[in-house]
C-alpha cells in the first residue's frame, strides 16, 4: 500500500521557479470622448484563460479575458476548489471536496455529483468513493469524472454510466489496489477518451473508444508520464516526460485505435538525455515542444527550450526563443503561435508569463496562477 502511494505521488510533475521579475497587470485607463461607443479590446490571446489561484484566500477560479487585462473571479465558495474544467462553449465545472458543482453565472452553482456522505477515514475510501478528476468534452455536454472507476454523466439528462471500474482485491481482509482509472483528457473529437491505469507497480495510459466501447491499452514500460497531447485529427496523441528517475524522459507518438508507440525522441542518444515537456502537434504535422539536452543527470530541473520540428521530432529541429524556462505548467495557443508559462514558486503557485514563439519580449499577464485551460 505505501509503495503505491508513493508511485502516485512521484508521478506529480513539479517544477522550478521561472527566471525574472514580478509584474503587476492592471487594466488601461479609458480616453474621454463625448459620445461613448462600446468599443472591443484587442486580442492578446486566442481564448480566454481560465486558471486557479489564492489571490483573494483560498483557490477559486479566474478568468483572463482574451484581451490579457480584464480579470475576474469567477468562485468564491468558502472552501477551497480542488479541481476544475472547462469547456469550449464555457461550460464550467469544479470540484470541492467530494462534490462537482456546475458553474451559473446568474445563480447558485449546480450539483452534479454529490458523495460527500462517504467516510473519508474508510480504508477503501480512495478506491470506492473518491470523487475527482472531473473532464468535460469539448462540447460541455457529457462530464467524465472518477468515483470507483470512471462515469460519464450527461449534463443534460443527469443520466450518469460507468464506463470503467476500479480493480480492488479484497482478499484476507486486506485491500489491495489492483487497477485504478482516472479520465484525463477528451480528445478534439470527443470521441475518445484518455484515461490514466495507476497500479502497484506504476501508471499507464488507455483510451476509450465512445462508439466502439472499446478500451485500447497504450503500449509501454511500467511508467507512462507527464504531458499528454491530443492530435487536432484525434487519431493519435503525443506523450512528453522531461523527468529522469522513476520515468523516462523523451517524446512518443501514440495511435489512437491500436495504441503502438512510436518513439520520436529517445530518452537517451548520442552521449546525452533528452527532456522534452509540453508537446503541441499544428495542423501540418509540425511539432512545437519545450526541450533541452544533457550529457549527465542534474539534481535540479533542468531548464526547457521552446523548439520547433518537422513531425518526426528531430527533423529540421529549431529554437524558436533565446531564453530558457524552468517551468511547472504550459498551455499553447493551438497555432503555436505563443505559450503561456506557469512558474512555481515557494508559497505555491508562481506568475503566468505570456511567450510568444516568434521571441517577443516576455509578458507577465497574471501575478500567480496554476492549472491554466482555454475557454470562453
Amino acid at each position: 500500500m505505501r509503495t503505491f502511494a508513493l508511485l502516485l505521488t512521484a508521478l506529480v510533475l513539479t517544477a522550478c521557479n521561472y527566471p525574472g521579475s514580478l509584474a503587476v497587470v492592471t487594466p488601461p485607463t479609458p480616453l474621454p470622448s463625448a459620445t461613448p461607443a462600446p468599443t472591443e479590446a484587442p486580442r492578446v490571446l486566442p481564448h480566454a484563460l481560465y486558471f486557479l489561484s489564492q489571490r483573494e484566500g483560498s483557490a477559486a477560479i479566474w478568468r483572463l479575458a482574451a484581451d490579457g487585462v480584464s480579470l475576474q473571479q469567477l468562485t468564491d465558495e468558502s472552501e477551497p476548489v480542488d479541481e476544475y474544467d472547462v469547456a469550449a462553449d464555457g461550460t464550467l465545472v469544479y470540484r470541492i471536496q467530494n462534490r462537482i458543482y456546475r458553474y451559473d453565472p446568474s445563480g447558485a452553482p449546480q450539483t452534479l455529483v454529490d458523495n460527500a456522505s462517504a467516510d473519508a477515514q474508510d480504508a477503501s475510501f480512495a478506491y470506492t468513493d473518491a470523487v475527482r478528476a472531473p473532464r468535460l468534452a469539448p462540447n460541455g455536454a457529457t462530464l467524465a469524472y472518477a468515483q470507483g472507476g470512471v462515469w460519464l454523466f450527461d449534463l443534460a439528462s443527469g443520466n450518469s454510466l460507468l464506463i470503467l471500474e476500479n480493480i480492488v482485491d479484497y482478499e484476507d481482509e486486506a485491500i489491495t489496489p489492483v487497477e485504478l482509472y482516472a479520465p484525463v483528457a477528451w480528445s478534439p473529437s470527443g470521441m475518445q477518451l484518455l484515461i490514466s491505469i495507476a497500479t502497484p507497480e506504476g501508471s499507464s495510459l488507455g483510451v476509450w473508444d465512445v462508439r466502439s466501447e472499446a478500451f485500447v491499452r497504450l503500449q509501454g514500460g511500467a511508467v507512462l508520464c507527464c504531458q499528454a497531447a491530443w492530435a487536432a485529427d484525434s487519431q493519435s496523441l503525443l506523450l512528453a516526460s522531461a523527468a529522469l528517475g522513476l520515468v523516462e524522459p523523451g517524446l512518443w507518438r501514440y495511435d489512437a485505435a491500436s495504441g503502438e508507440a512510436t518513439t520520436l525522441i529517445e530518452t537517451q542518444a548520442e552521449d546525452a538525455y533528452h527532456f522534452v515537456g509540453w508537446p503541441l502537434q499544428l495542423p501540418n504535422g509540425d511539432l512545437q515542444y519545450f526541450y533541452a539536452s544533457a550529457g549527465e543527470i542534474h539534481d535540479a530541473d533542468l531548464p526547457l527550450y521552446m523548439v520547433r520540428s518537422a513531425a518526426d521530432g528531430a527533423g529540421g529541429r529549431s529554437q524558436m526563443r533565446d531564453d530558457a524556462f524552468s517551468i511547472r505548467e504550459a498551455l499553447w495557443a493551438p497555432d503555436g503561435s505563443l505559450a503561456l508559462v506557469a512558474q512555481s514558486a515557494p508559497s505555491g503557485a508562481g506568475p503566468i508569463v505570456l511567450a510568444y514563439a516568434d521571441g517577443r519580449p516576455l509578458q507577465v499577464l497574471v501575478d500567480f496562477g496554476y492549472e491554466l485551460k482555454w475557454g470562453e
